[in-house]
Parts: structure tokens; sequence; C-alpha cells
């Protein structure tokens, strides 16, 4: 007689015996006998670990790449309403003024000089949106969130304590060579003093020949609307004011940084240049790549302090001044 193989079918449930040795005991059935080992439950735990690991960076980049998706729009956004600006004011770019000071009683593009400090100016958004203090309001719908990027989450301990706050209002500048304001210079009794462009921040060599586009035609073929770079996120350790000055001297790399570009996008921040298009900006060098800390600069490794850092043949203070209207 040939044996039965032995299958779910014909298996049948039995009794084992009881304490005295009788049958009659507990049944073992066919789950009991199929259930896990520790070893096997072992080995499940050890690939659910691996698999976790593979996919949290996987899924971290993602939501890396969602932040910056958000901040290129929330830029391009800023440089459509400064397009916009422009079309109702004869070609005129929005003011943009040192210290973010009005021009007699226009204001600048927004108002207010961002610090550590507990400074309304850290939290006001009226700042930004008001047609009294900001030219861009009426051309932004009002939107207070396309002025800071969504990465940008610093606040000073004090400011959370007191404000309850993890970020500022504004973590965007723009380029001090686009938007028209006063000329000033130390010798000028104007300068410090109310809206004014400080030349000698815009071409070290040749103060007199510091230029700006005051209008969207201003441009020169040497850096077009294209190339001109107008809005960007700027360090939280080094932005105050809303005008970020580049030297354009510096076309080799060598100077100094007045402010820092941020680097919160995986080392890159958003970049909308004159003609409207947004991109990150990816940099490259340690002086840009610096950690922001909710504080000033301190002295080391930067011996001015949170201005005027020096770079020698710095590829990243090269890109901003090549892309700086002159």
């Amino acid at each position: 007689m040939k044996a039965n193989k032995f299958n779910a079918r014909n298996f049948r449930s039995v009794s084992s015996p009881d304490d005295s040795g009788q049958p009659g005991g507990r049944d073992i059935t066919h789950a009991a006998l199929l259930g896990f080992t520790l070893i096997e439950l072992l080995v499940v735990i050890a690939i659910i670990a691996i698999l976790a690991a593979m996919l949290l960076p996987v899924l971290n980049k993602a939501k890396q790449k969602a932040i910056a998706v958000s901040c290129l729009n929330n830029s391009k956004q800023l440089g459509l309403a400064s397009i916009m600006y422009a079309g109702d004011n004869k070609d005129y770019w929005p003011l943009n003024c040192n210290g973010s000071n009005p021009w007699g009683s226009t204001p600048s593009w927004i108002s207010g000089s961002l610090d550590w400090t507990l400074h309304p100016a850290n939290t006001n958004v009226l700042n930004l949106i008001n047609d009294q203090f900001s030219l861009l309001g009426n051309y932004c719908g009002r939107n207070t969130q396309i002025f800071a990027c969504p990465a940008a989450n610093f606040a000073s301990t004090l400011q959370k304590v007191v404000y309850g706050i993890t970020a500022r209002c504004r973590s965007v500048v723009m380029n001090a060579a686009i938007g028209d304001a006063p000329v000033g210079t130390p010798s000028n009794p104007q300068y410090g003093q109310g809206a004014i462009k400080y030349n000698p921040y815009m071409n070290s060599i040749s103060n007199s020949a510091a230029f700006w586009a005051k209008k969207t035609t201003s441009f020169t073929p040497t850096v077009g609307p294209t190339d001109a770079w107008m809005f960007m996120d700027e360090n939280p350790d080094t932005i105050d004011d809303g005008s970020c000055y580049v030297d354009v001297t510096y076309t080799s790399g060598t100077g100094f940084f007045r402010e820092l570009p941020s680097a919160l996008h995986g080392g890159g921040s958003g970049v909308t240049f004159a003609d409207g298009h947004s991109t990150i900006q990816v940099w490259h060098t340690s002086q840009v790549l610096i950690p922001p800390t909710p504080t000033y600069l301190p002295a080391a490794p930067y011996p001015a302090g949170r201005y005027d850092i020096p770079a020698t043949a710095n590829q990243d203070l090269a890109w901003l001044a090549q892309h700086t209207a002159q």
C-alpha cells in the first residue's frame, strides 16, 4: 500500500497527551504547526528595517524637492508681480532703496529690516503687502507667503520665547542693481539717512560707474534680463533690508560677499531673473554653504563679521557678479 502524501486535506487534528501522559490534552492544530519561529520573526523585522532605511532617504528627498518647488513658485510670483508693476508704471521697476526706506512718499518694494531681535519688522507682514509700505502688495494678491522660503524656518531663541514664532516674515531680497533709488556715498549728506544706493558696494573700482536698471528696458547687452538675477533667498544670518549688493567688479570671484545667499535647498537657493523665470541655483563654496545660526555671525570664521566676507577665486561670488545687471 502506498503511503498517503501529507497535505492539508488529509491532515487531522490530534490530541496530545495531557500532563498525566494520557490522550485528551490540548489539540495540536494545523495553524499551530504553521506558526512563526523566533528566527523567522527576526528575519522579517530585519527585512522591514532594511526597507525602511532604503525608503526614508527617498521620502526625505521627495519632501525636500516639494519644498524647493514651492520656493520656486513663490519666487516666480514675485518676479511676475514686479513685471506687472512695471507694466503699470511706464516700465519702471519698483523702487529698491537702501535700508528698504521710502523715497519721499513712495515706499520701496517692501519695508523693514530683519535681525534676530524683537524688532517688529521681523514679524510685521504689513511691510510686505500694505500699499503704505510696499509697492508689490497689490500685485501679489496680498499673499504674504511668497516673501518667505518654506525652508527658512529659523528664529532666535528670544523670538521663539517671546513671539512664539519659528520663522520670520521674509527671507527674500532684491538685487540692488535693479530698481531705482537716489545715489549715496559716505561723503553724501543723505548717506545713511534715507533711500539711497550705496555705490561703493556696487562698483568698488569706480563709484561713478555704479549701474542699476531703473526700467525693464535699462539692461545692457552685457547682462540682459534673462541673465540678471532679481530676487534671491538670503542666508538667515545676513539678511536685513530688502536689498542685496553685489560688486560687479568681482567677476573673477575675488573680493567680498556683502551678504550671503541662502543654501537651504540641498546647497542651493531660489533665484528669479528679470525676465520672470526662476531656478534653484546650487552653490559650491564653504563661505556660502555655512549653516545658519539664529544669531549674528561670530568673528570667526569671518573676521569682518556678517558683512564683507572675503573670498578668493570663489565661483559663487563670481556667479553673482556675472549675473548682476551692469
